[in-house]
């Protein structure tokens, strides 16, 4: 019957230990799932449409800016180690668009690369007519063995919108095999531990009620110490388990914060550019702006629309009013009177010139303030007049991302892109600090707190090199609090990366938090464990008493019986009785 439960207790302990390892595995890989389909609403496909996924697409900006975005997506998700984008050609071989990989690294997987090693499951997705996301692996291939979570894009076409289409791309997602592993083995660990404690304790059960011997050695010290250690040792380790996991969340968490703020950066910028494309549009029908372009009258410009600018200010906290001829000088500057007659060559200026339509985007000013500007050409009867611009610092984009997600930012530019004398007199005339000295690669153009946070210097010194793969989310310790780190690259209009924005989060409140919940929670357990150990050192020395006594009682019995047996006047003799075939004596032997 012992045999018989010890043998069930097993197969019952393997199958949940299984069950806990199969469900973890499923519970990880849904939740792989959740992150890719994040990581492919930061994609926009109808760029990465542009792309030819050949070598022809290395130079292209469309290329740079989309290998720039799978890096940063990458960095910000703590077990990603490779992100992808990849296509098919028509005769099937599966290409890559884009990797997350540094350029010229040895696993970078450069513009129109054939992927040979694609499974069957992977060319399955290029034939399906569905977004549905697919999680496989283990898969070996030429750089190691992964977990993949895969997103399909379908390519919108609006000649055949009422039928389903093929999958045009694949965003892709590779976890290291071994670091899935240890994520299967620090959450199981505490579920597989306490069911290994539970056996233990069965077995323990099973083993007391077996019959001893009859000289059965003390229990106290044989017993106590092992499980006062076990006992010891899950108790710290489902502590060191708890923080992990914390911690895991908490990374996993600000890095989706971080995608979340490098969305809200794009969709915010998209929202002021519509805004302010919408307040330009009836200044391009007025007559009185017509005729003033026409006959450069800058006078006429400042006292028509001088009120209008002040109260767009206030408002919507425009900072730049511009007129220009249709040769791109400056006719006025509501902003700044004294200024004009300078030809414009900003890019969004150069691109509405060429164009003949609306132009927009973020660019350095001459005075280094980084601006989110629209120009509109105003064209009448087929003829180029001139040129509307507005423009608003980008401080009321950061400030409304600061209010959404509660969370510090700081703008740092490259010195490259900047003239130290004019910078200094642009960040005086908004009233911030110039410190050109600060920093030895970059200068701050904006910070939460005025001035950038020390801790973030060891980032911020190489963002002249901006190497994408070391600016990932950290966890950085300063003046006994803990801070998330993640940066997110700045493009200005014409697509040149210019500088960083960086995002920080004071973890210490949380900590200070989760840290009292553990003493707390690790204090009643530490106060159960010792009551527990106690009574279970009283049950075992009152054990070890009780067998001591049955000892002595049979160590005297067996005395008294020897005694009497030594000294006794009577002759002792032990007879065997023969029995015949019915069972009757017929003889005996001493």
């Amino acid at each position: 019957m012992r045999t018989t439960v010890l043998i069930l207790t097993t197969l019952i302990i393997i199958i949940l230990a299984w069950w806990t390892l199969f469900y973890t595995d499923r519970e990880l890989r849904d939740d792989l799932s959740r992150r890719i389909q994040f990581a492919a609403q930061a994609i926009d496909i109808k760029k990465v449409a542009r792309l030819s996924g050949s070598a022809a697409d290395l130079t292209r900006p469309e290329y740079l800016k989309l290998k720039e975005q799978l890096a940063t997506l990458c960095d910000t998700d703590p077990s990603c180690q490779f992100l992808y984008l990849i296509g098919r050609h028509p005769d099937g071989q599966v290409f890559f668009f884009a990797d997350s990989a540094a350029n010229g690294a040895a696993n970078e997987s450069p513009a129109g690369q054939l992927y040979d090693e694609a499974d069957a499951e992977l060319i399955e997705l290029f034939t399906r007519h569905t977004a549905a996301t697919s999680i496989t692996g283990p898969i070996t291939d030429r750089w190691g063995t992964w977990i993949s979570a895969l997103v399909p894009f379908i390519l919108p076409t609006p000649q055949i919108a009422n039928r389903t289409q093929p999958v045009f791309a694949v965003l892709g997602m590779d976890v290291a095999i071994g670091e899935w592993r240890m994520n299967i083995a620090t959450r199981a660990a505490l579920p597989i531990g306490t069911m290994l404690i539970l056996f233990i304790g069965v077995m323990g059960l099973l083993i007391g009620n077996k019959q001893q011997d009859s000289s059965p050695k003390p229990v106290l010290w044989r017993l106590f110490l092992p499980l006062t250690t076990a006992a010891c040792l899950l108790l710290t380790a489902s502590g060191f388990l708890l923080w992990q996991q914390h911690l895991q969340y908490q990374q996993a968490q600000f890095a989706d914060l971080t995608v979340q703020i490098q969305r809200e950066w794009r969709t915010t910028l998209q929202q002021q550019i519509d805004s302010l494309t919408i307040a330009i549009q009836p200044l391009t029908i007025d007559g009185r702006i017509h005729n003033a372009l026409r006959k450069k009258d800058k006078q006429a410009l400042q006292r028509d629309w001088q009120a209008l600018f002040t109260q767009w200010k206030d408002l919507y906290h425009i900072t730049h009013f511009y007129f220009f001829d249709a040769n791109r000088y400056c006719i006025l500057r509501l902003h700044q009177p004294d200024r004009y007659s300078d030809q414009i060559n900003r890019f969004t200026a150069i691109n509405a010139e060429d164009t003949g339509a609306t132009a927009a985007g973020i660019e350095l000013g001459p005075l280094g303030t980084f601006t989110l500007r629209v120009v509109q050409p105003v064209i009448i009867n087929q003829k180029l007049l001139g040129y509307i611009e507005l423009g608003k610092e980008i401080e009321d984009v950061l400030q409304t991302l600061e209010t959404r997600t509660n969370v510090q930012l700081a703008v740092v530019i490259r010195k490259a892109a900047l003239q130290r004398t004019v910078w200094e007199v642009g960040m005086k005339r908004l009233g911030r600090e110039a410190n050109w000295d600060y920093l030895p690669d970059g200068a701050v153009i904006y910070a939460t707190t005025g001035q950038l946070p020390a801790f973030l210097i060891p980032w911020a010194d190489g963002i002249a090199a901006h190497l994408p793969n070391e600016l990932s989310v950290k966890l950085v310790k300063f003046e006994k609090k803990t801070w998330q780190v993640a940066a997110i690259a700045l493009y200005d209009a014409g697509n040149n990366e210019i500088g960083e924005l960086f995002v920080t989060h004071d973890l210490s409140n949380e900590v200070t938090a989760f840290i009292r919940r553990v003493t707390f929670v690790g204090t009643i357990g530490t106060i159960l464990l010792i009551l527990s150990l106690t009574l279970l050192f009283i049950l075992l020395r009152r054990t070890d008493r009780t067998i001591d006594l049955q000892q002595a009682a049979l160590r005297d019995s067996e005395q008294r019986h020897r005694l009497l047996f030594e000294h006794s006047t009577s002759a002792i003799a032990i007879h065997d009785l023969i029995l015949d075939a019915q069972g009757q004596p017929t003889d005996y032997v001493l």
